[in-house]
């Protein structure tokens, strides 16, 4: 599996020679000729460095006199950790909540943007056809504009698709072991099946991706105001299942419009009443298809000319 950015820049910080440095600064010299003397004095020596290390619990620091390559393995961990940290806390886009769960893996943060994206995308799908088609800027740290600013059924909706967006990414993530803190949905292995059929795959823990979902996206939500209780209510709603210049949105111009129809899509209301333009455009598309003994389907291919109606 190819990595990602922030795996990258995650090993890049990390850096080889920062980890055997650390190794080789508390690796315990191993005696040549080991005598039942020299294995005590060894013994005492990380002992007495293990418990220095307040960090650990009773049990950690008794696993840790056990050898002294579980010593070294701590500290790798602490350290990868320590960086982890401070890369998490530099993104000040995120909540305090949310920098916490960021250092919990670092695979986190790109399994809740993909999760976002996918979010975004079904968005634009579904509002294609209208006044207002899910529109986000690049250049912004607020991806939707100014459109969330405001109570409206837009705002809902985003909140709604953006929750469910995270709530799946995390759950598939978990499927395909790509997070420490969850697996497989061994429920469904358990069931006794009717039939000869063998459940050969990995079920997707939903419930899992639902928690998290809710711990991450609702947590920057303030309880205490109507407008959070509105957003928290929207962000679960995702898990379970007028165009004005001044909200932050790019407006209908150049937009494809359906001629024949009265609804949302239609050229009248999608082009807020300022009139649309026909113009012809040339496509390509498979025509004259046929099935081919055995097992083929071969096309032929047609050009013609269709027209297309664009909101001025």
């Amino acid at each position: 599996m190819p990595r990602t950015t922030f795996e990258n820049d995650f090993q890049l910080q990390l850096g080889l020679q920062e980890s055997s440095a650390l190794s080789n600064q508390i690796s315990m010299p191993r005696p040549q000729a080991l005598t039942s003397s020299n294995v005590i004095a060894v013994k005492d020596s990380l002992k007495d460095i293990c418990t220095r290390f307040d960090f650990l619990g009773h049990r950690q620091q008794y696993l840790c006199t056990l050898n002294e390559n579980i010593l070294n393995l701590y500290c790798d961990i602490i350290a990868v950790k320590d960086i982890l940290k401070d890369i998490c806390t530099r993104f000040d886009f995120l909540g305090h909540r949310q920098q916490y769960l960021c250092t919990l893996n670092e695979n986190i943060l790109n399994v809740v943007a993909a999760g976002a994206r996918m979010g975004i995308e079904e968005c634009q799908n579904q509002f294609k056809m209208s006044r207002w088609n899910c529109t986000t800027f690049g250049n912004t740290s607020q991806v939707f504009g100014s459109v969330l600013t405001f109570k409206s059924r837009e705002t809902a909706f985003v909140y709604a698709i953006s929750s469910a967006g995270v709530a799946y990414a995390v759950t598939r993530a978990c499927s395909r072991g790509e997070l420490n803190e969850c697996s497989c949905d061994n429920r469904v292995r358990l069931k006794k099946p009717r039939t000869s059929w063998q459940w050969g795959g990995c079920s997707e823990d939903i419930h899992f991706g639902e928690k998290f979902s809710r711990d991450f996206v609702d947590s920057k939500e303030d309880e205490d105001s109507e407008e959070a209780l509105m957003n928290l209510h929207n962000n679960e709603a995702g898990r379970r299942v007028s165009t004005k210049i001044h909200l932050g949105i790019l407006g209908t111009k150049g937009r494809l419009c359906n001629q024949r129809s009265l609804g949302l899509d239609g050229c009248k209301l999608l082009c807020c009443g300022r009139g649309y333009m026909t113009r012809i455009r040339e496509v390509e598309e498979k025509c004259n298809c046929k099935f081919v003994w055995c097992c083929n389907v071969k096309c032929e291919i047609c050009r013609y000319k269709r027209e297309e109606y664009v909101c001025n």
